[in-house]
């Protein structure tokens, strides 16, 4: 990821909101970030070229999966089992 978005390192933060653990994957360009950090707005225009990186590299580790063989087990025959009769 650090190569698609082409930044120093990638930071993972951990929070808990509303019962769940979150995590969040934030890259590191100059100076180090985290969630308290002041945000600033992004044009149209970058957020579509970084959707395009990220979505790229979905892609790839897509492709490096090895599609999974199922087995098939052959099922016996099942055997009735007849409750015991007494006399």
């Amino acid at each position: 990821m650090t190569k698609a978005l082409s930044a120093k390192k990638v930071e993972i933060q951990s929070g808990i909101q509303l019962g769940e653990v979150i995590i969040n994957l934030i890259p590191v360009y100059d100076k180090p970030l985290n969630l308290n950090s002041q945000r600033t707005q992004a044009s149209e225009e970058a957020l579509e070229s970084v959707l395009k990186k990220i979505s790229s590299f979905r892609e790839i580790k897509k492709e490096e999966k090895e599609p999974q063989v199922k087995k098939v087990r052959k099922s016996r025959p099942r055997v009735r089992k007849i409750s015991r009769r007494i006399p």
